[in-house]
């Protein structure tokens, strides 16, 4: 994981990103694209190369469509309970064990 612990910035959006892989791979249709999700995962490939797979492309474009479109359509309120709802959900990962920072990263 310490290729998604360089690519995010801390080991709680690391985790947070590696569960989101295993997810797409095991939706993938494509049995290679999916292997190639699942290395990542695991951190025996580079995520640059996985971005640069058009099928992750496709994922990206669409994943990022969708979330334009809910933010969109929700209240500053809703906004705001989204944000502390991800913060927790970090926290979470934090409290599990997981460190904000990777190790030797000073505040």
């Amino acid at each position: 994981m310490a290729d998604l612990v360089e690519f995010t910035g801390d080991l709680a959006s690391a985790a947070v990103l590696r569960r989101s892989l295993l997810s797409l791979a095991a939706e993938a249709h494509d049995p290679a694209f999916a292997d190639q999700v699942r290395a990542v995962a695991a951190g025996g490939s580079d995520i640059h190369e996985l971005l640069d797979h058009p099928e992750m492309k496709v994922v990206i474009d669409r994943g990022l469509a969708e979330y334009d479109r809910v933010w969109a359509e929700l209240s500053p309120e809703e906004r705001e309970h989204e944000i502390a709802a991800g913060r927790r959900y970090l926290g979470d990962e934090v409290a599990q064990g997981r460190s904000a920072r990777p190790a030797g990263d000073s505040p």
